[in-house]
């Protein structure tokens, strides 16, 4: 007997993705964007946005402090610990989908202005030539130091990274790889022209990029792989519900002793747990079990 079934995971996805950003100033087309462009962008863009949520700060032993920023630098801190919106400190590109960060591509470090009052009719900080970096993971901030628009390319920035928070970079580290000294001047032609590099720290560490690293189109190579990931297993997993229709319908009538004629699936949740919903009998199945 063949089974009617309704399922498109991919498109679940997408509609999880579009209400996600919705109170983001931004705009994902989910018409006119193929799935995959679709499921990148809004992965990169999670990778850009900082996600609310209370970390811990750390201060490099570099990092000096002017008067003149303290204030706004104590704001930040406390928006940070306190799992505030920090989106008035960043760049304002942040809405514009196709941008790419390099500097966070490469060092995973994102930037904060510095002004001391809101832009006129916006809800960001006056931009300042005088920027916060600062890597940022799932709980805690490593506060790098201020420096100048025009240092994004400063490799003083990875060093200190390095000679601070080294432990953190444990994954990171390449092994039997010899890496480059490099200028600043030639990191910053690699970037532009999306040329990935290993770049030697003073005891001859070696690490891959900590911000996932860059292809040749300027894509951010974890983020890809990721999305290819993603897709791969969730259209697997259609093809198994697919081809085991009647085990789903044994399923739903031992756990509900109900009958269905068709089964109509939805993600409901995802990744962990991956949850489908068989919308016909309400009946829920943890995929991933």
């Amino acid at each position: 007997m063949d089974i009617k079934i309704k399922i498109d995971l991919i498109n679940d996805l997408k509609i999880k993705m579009f209400k996600n950003v919705e109170n983001l100033n931004v705009k994902l087309d989910i018409e006119k964007l193929s799935d995959w462009d679709f499921i990148y962008k809004h992965q990169y863009l999670m990778k850009r946005f900082i996600i609310q949520k209370p970390r811990n700060v750390h201060f490099s032993k570099e990092f000096l402090i002017e008067k003149r920023f303290k204030k706004i630098v104590d704001n930040i801190v406390y928006d940070l610990e306190k799992g505030n919106d920090l989106t008035p400190y960043i760049s304002k590109r942040i809405e514009k989908l196709d941008f790419i960060d390099k500097m966070l591509n490469d060092w995973d470090v994102h930037h904060f202005h510095l002004g001391d009052c809101h832009e006129e009719d916006t809800n960001y900080i006056i931009r300042t030539n005088e920027l916060l970096f600062a890597r940022i993971t799932d709980d805690d901030v490593y506060m790098i130091g201020i420096y100048k628009h025009g240092d994004l390319y400063k490799q003083e920035i990875l060093r200190v990274i390095h000679a601070n928070w080294s432990d953190t970079l444990v994954d990171y580290k390449l092994f039997g790889i010899n890496g480059s000294d490099l200028t600043d001047k030639e990191i910053k032609s690699f970037r532009r022209n999306n040329v990935c590099y290993a770049l030697n720290m003073d005891d001859d560490t070696v690490y891959a990029p900590l911000g996932g690293g860059y292809t040749s189109s300027g894509h951010n190579l974890k983020v890809l792989i990721d999305v290819d990931r993603v897709t791969k297993m969730l259209r697997e997993i259609e093809t198994f519900v697919k081809s085991n229709g009647q085990l789903f319908l044994d399923e739903i009538e031992n756990r509900s002793n109900t009958k269905v004629s068709y089964l109509e699936f939805e993600l409901i949740d995802f990744p962990n747990p991956l949850l489908l919903l068989e919308k016909n009998s309400g009946i829920t199945f943890n995929i991933m079990d």
